[in-house]
């Protein structure tokens, strides 16, 4: 009676810890909105606002893939078709071969903890391939009185950045914390050390941002958007 007791306590406090773990991963979509709408120009917020709130619909995780890429480059309807194929399709092939028993790198014994390799990885060559086919950013490089492209970033408010960047790395923890999927039976020590290591992982990107800021400036200025994309790199 005991032992039944014993794990009906265990199933409960790891099913309690998923709902508040995803609850938290919930509130990264606020963080990819304002963290985005803060680094494209004015005109362009209200698009990638609307494609942050439809990315639920129209393809669940799809904004981690190609969402910030693209903006200020494809238009909000293509977005959404892009979307719903990345997360329908593209990502079943690699989730496939990671997570199913039947799978080639499952078989060979390969542990992909929060979908660093089957989601993330993939979605990033996804964005990398959206930004070399689409080109940069409308408004980004403007040209000097000799007709040569000079970079000019339209980042219509670094304190949402700032904002985006704290929502999301909470989230981050939640999410990477929450992804083995309990606490009971010596699980609490993995979500600790996972939680651990994404916050030396964050501090580790932040300094290098810093350092990246500093180079490039020439020691003149600290640019704390570098500073958020060094933290969320980490």
């Amino acid at each position: 009676m005991l032992l039944i007791l014993l794990e009906e306590s265990n199933v409960a406090a790891d099913i309690a810890w998923m709902l508040s773990t995803a609850y938290i991963v919930m509130t990264m979509q606020a963080g990819f909105a304002m963290l985005e709408s803060g680094l494209i120009s004015i005109k362009s917020a209200g698009n990638i606002l609307a494609k942050n709130v439809m990315d639920i619909g129209a393809a669940g995780i799809g904004y981690f893939a190609i969402g910030g890429s693209v903006a200020e480059r494809m238009k909000f309807k293509v977005y959404l078709v892009y979307a719903l194929v990345i997360s329908s399709v593209i990502y079943s092939v690699p989730s496939h071969w990671v997570w199913d028993s039947s799978g080639w790198l499952y078989a060979m014994g390969m542990h992909d903890l929060a979908g660093c390799s089957a989601i993330h990885s993939v979605g990033g060559v996804c964005g990398l391939l959206s930004t070399i086919w689409l080109g940069p950013r409308l408004g980004t490089f403007t040209q000097d009185e000799k007709g040569n492209n000079v970079y000019w970033p339209t980042r219509s408010s670094p304190t949402q950045v700032c904002y985006g960047t704290f929502l999301l790395w909470s989230g981050w923890m939640a999410f990477n914390s929450g992804s083995v999927l309990g606490v009971s039976n010596g699980l609490a020590y993995a979500a600790a050390r996972a939680g651990v290591n994404t916050i030396l992982g964050s501090v580790g990107g932040s300094i290098g941002g810093l350092v990246f800021t500093t180079i490039a400036s020439r020691n003149k200025y600290v640019d704390i958007v570098e500073l958020c994309t060094g933290l969320l790199s980490g």
